[in-house]
């Protein structure tokens, strides 16, 4: 899909908003006339659509952050541990451990 494919759908948003400069210099400058043709969908449809799609899109994206955070503090911990001569284990890898009473 190009951009010019929205074009349409542009010039409506703002003459339904009242903007009549807008969407006079946007018909200007893109040739594009929607005249009295009743398209199918709205701006409007296609920003909740992807709001939409992008929330759903979030769960899987918020999981790789964190896991992506924990894998660089892992990093800093055993850089640090390389630089003041530490010895480098898998047990200092590891998050400490809180114990229950």
């Amino acid at each position: 899909m190009e951009s010019s494919n929205l074009f349409p759908y542009v010039l409506a948003f703002l003459r339904e908003s009242g903007f009549k400069k807008a969407s006079k210099a946007f018909r200007k400058e893109s040739t594009v006339e929607i005249g009295d043709a009743k398209l199918e969908a709205t701006l409007l449809d296609f920003y909740k659509a992807y709001l939409k799609e992008e929330a759903k899109s979030q769960e899987p994206v918020q999981e790789v952050a964190e896991t992506a955070t924990q894998d660089s503090k892992g990093k800093a911990k055993r850089k640090r541990e390389e630089e003041n001569g530490e010895e480098v284990t898998e047990e200092s890898e590891r998050e400490p451990e809180t114990t229950k009473k």
